[in-house]
């Protein structure tokens, strides 16, 4: 890692992937950096336009909807959107970066954390699910037509992009405790 990436990222943990990683183990760290990204602008930026009676448009954000939903007392929805949309993706990147950097791979911390990130992971599509529920209803009332926006094709790279991640330093870890060499 050059010495700007030591320097904002901390020095990796001895014996992390991170540390040990070469090759294609290298790009996890840009992966995971470019997904958080795309996190933070799938929740900023527009995910869906709607257009009512041909006259009146709106653009709704992830953030936009949450605090819209709490403005008008469907705490309920809106916590769960919270949860599934910025607290699990937001969760799951950390515990990802955790592992890739800060990590020995030759631990059982390693592993029990793994095995929590992939129980986390079976829930990586809920997000996504849920933010394609709320255009999928949009678009099915009679009175508004709805159009995705950027902000949703970038949340679903953040998803896609963690759950590579996750499955790269899964496999990096097992390749690096077993001695083997990384394809470049």
């Amino acid at each position: 890692m050059s010495k700007f990436g030591t320097m904002i990222l901390g020095p990796p943990a001895r014996g992390s992937v991170s540390d040990e990683g070469s090759g294609w183990d290298r790009a996890l760290g840009p992966l995971l950096i470019l997904s958080f990204c795309a996190l933070g602008l799938g929740l900023f930026l527009p995910v869906l336009r709607v257009d009512k009676f041909f006259v009146f448009t709106e653009q709704f954000s992830i953030m936009d909807s949450i605090m819209t939903l709490f403005m008008e007392g469907e705490i309920f929805i809106a916590l769960v959107v919270l949860l599934f949309s910025i607290a699990f993706p937001l969760v799951k990147l950390a515990q990802a970066f955790s592992l890739w950097r800060r990590t020995d791979i030759h631990s059982g911390h390693f592993d029990r954390r793994l095995k929590w990130l992939g129980f986390l992971s079976k829930w990586s599509m809920v997000d996504v699910f849920v933010v394609a529920l709320v255009v999928f209803s949009v678009k099915a009332s009679a009175i508004a037509n709805a159009t995705t926006e950027p902000g949703l094709y970038f949340f679903f790279a953040a998803s896609i992009g963690t759950a590579a991640a996750i499955g790269l330093i899964k496999a990096a870890a097992e390749r690096l405790r077993n001695g083997e060499e990384t394809v470049n």
